[in-house]
């Protein structure tokens, strides 16, 4: 399901869509054939969401207008499960989910790249990811139905915040009523560090802190994701840098009985979003 397309075959595939005649397409000045959304979980700054702009700007412009992919950040859609679940029934056509947070829901090993303390370095994560692993973990993904891009979005590696007490030793999570994504992993991991963890929607995060049905949070102090991103400016948090895992996203999308666009624009698309994919440190990774 996954094909390599340079960016003269994505100007050929918009020319395709130009052409197509089966589908009622309509000259430039009127209304685009295909009208794809996209969603995301983090706000409009943020480099996932900044680059999806910037990608679908340039789709409109080398399809001349005939394909718009209209991107709707920080859960405007709704929270990772309901945009998941909104991509395998069809009513959403692309969405940027955490491998662990999300799709390990679907796909169990989804959640490979964020085990705790498993990854020293970025560079290690690199190798993983874009070697044999991810190979796998895109195999995975694409038997469940699913069309998945080759390149995955970092995040960064994840941390502890908290609103009583930094965590300096393990010791110190003890009874620690910690938000973590909805994921096995990560439940299970801390509470064998005996925390007493929470699956909550990052969406949910602000609201869990307000009420103190939480009293920390597990999730990204990247740079990249401003802490009023979740509206936590205005709770104390302090931060305790541990790594516990990586923060990465993959943009999914319905593969089988997909609406009605190429495989070959598909491919396309994909590979415009490659091209405007910020990775962290990784400047290198964009063609």
């Amino acid at each position: 399901m996954k094909t390599k397309i340079t960016r003269r075959g994505f100007i050929g595939a918009a020319a395709t869509l130009t052409t197509v005649s089966t589908f009622g397409i309509r000259r430039a000045s009127a209304a685009p054939a295909f009208e794809y959304k996209y969603g995301t979980n983090v706000p409009v700054t943020h480099p996932l969401t900044a680059r999806a702009l910037e990608a679908a700007e340039k789709i409109r412009k080398e399809s001349d207008g005939r394909f718009e992919l209209k991107v709707f950040p920080n859960n405007q859609l709704g929270g990772d499960t309901d945009m998941l679940s909104q991509v395998r029934s069809g009513a959403l056509e692309f969405f940027s989910v955490s491998g662990v947070a999300g799709l390990s829901t679907v796909i169990p090993a989804g959640s490979m790249y964020g085990i705790g303390f498993a990854w020293p370095d970025y560079q290690t994560v690199w190798r993983a990811m874009d070697g044999e692993l991810g190979a796998l973990f895109r195999k995975q993904i694409n038997g469940a139905g699913l069309f998945v891009m080759d390149r995955i979005w970092n995040s960064g590696f994840r941390q502890i915040t908290t609103r009583s007490k930094p965590i300096v030793k393990p010791e110190d999570l003890a009874g620690l009523k910690i938000r973590v994504p909805i994921s096995s992993l990560w439940t299970s991991m801390f509470a064998a560090l005996g925390a007493s963890p929470s699956s909550i929607n990052l969406s949910e995060v602000y609201s869990a802190l307000q009420t103190k049905v939480v009293d920390g949070q597990e999730t990204l102090l990247s740079p990249s994701i401003p802490r009023n991103s979740m509206k936590c400016r205005n709770i104390a948090l302090s931060p305790t840098t541990c790594g516990t895992g990586t923060g990465s996203s993959v943009t999914v999308a319905l593969g089988n009985g997909y609406r009605p666009i190429s495989k070959r624009s598909l491919a396309a698309t994909s590979m415009m979003l490659r091209c405007c994919n910020a990775r962290i440190s990784r400047p290198s990774a964009i063609p």
